[in-house]
């Protein structure tokens, strides 16, 4: 299960933030949230998170293409710089990811959700993504 979790929400639109944050707390989650990889960072060097949970759309900088994946494997490698370890992150997009951005990213292990998602869907993956597959040893 989730509870017991520790989980960064990350997205610039607090609604989204809100919603997704208040529906993990229900679950038992410690669920964090920033609006920004900046933000996201500092709350990262603090603290100890079991998922990241990014948004695909956030700009930096509005003005700059995020068509590489670029940005994305700088705050990855910052993120585990500040965190001593790799969180699993998974992303949310709005958009149709780009296929090569798309590969780049799940070769890192990362998971995509599309939105607007089901709660459920965030739920399952989620549980999917920090439950190791091989049942534990007794």
């Amino acid at each position: 299960g989730l509870a017991g979790k520790r989980i960064l929400v990350v997205d610039n639109e607090e609604g989204i933030r809100v919603l997704v944050a208040e529906s993990l707390a229900a679950r038992g989650v410690a669920a964090d949230c920033a609006e920004s990889k900046d933000q996201a960072l500092e709350l990262a060097a603090r603290t100890t998170y079991d998922l990241i949970l990014c948004d695909l759309n956030l700009q930096s900088n509005p003005s700059q293409d995020l068509k590489g994946a670029k940005t994305y494997d700088c705050f990855e490698e910052q993120l585990v710089a500040r965190h001593g370890r790799r969180p699993a992150i998974v992303y949310m997009t709005g958009d149709l990811v780009d296929s090569t951005l798309g590969e780049q990213l799940s070769r890192n292990g990362n998971r995509f959700l599309q939105k607007p998602f089901r709660i459920s869907e965030l739920v399952s993956l989620l549980n999917e993504v920090l439950s190791p597959a091989a049942p534990l040893e007794q």
